[in-house]
């Protein structure tokens, strides 16, 4: 209850182990998972096509894979 964390909480997957068992691979298909989504749904919404994007910044200061993120999503 003073945690701040409520029901609707979001925590990675990896987080909901004792002990956290954190790892590329698993930050790597969370970011995947939340980026296809978050694209798929704007897509959708708004009636543009990705083939129309030419330019494309992706930003988290947490994990900056190699290749980096704009690369998995292009």
């Amino acid at each position: 209850e003073r945690s701040g964390l409520g029901q609707e909480t979001y925590l990675p997957s990896v987080l909901h182990l004792l002990p956290p068992q954190p790892s590329l691979v698993a930050a790597h298909e969370e970011a995947e998972l939340v980026s296809f989504g978050v694209l798929d749904n704007l897509f959708k919404r708004t009636g543009v096509n990705p083939n129309d994007i030419g330019l494309l910044v992706v930003n988290c200061s947490l994990f900056n894979p190699l290749p980096s993120l704009s690369a998995m999503i292009v």
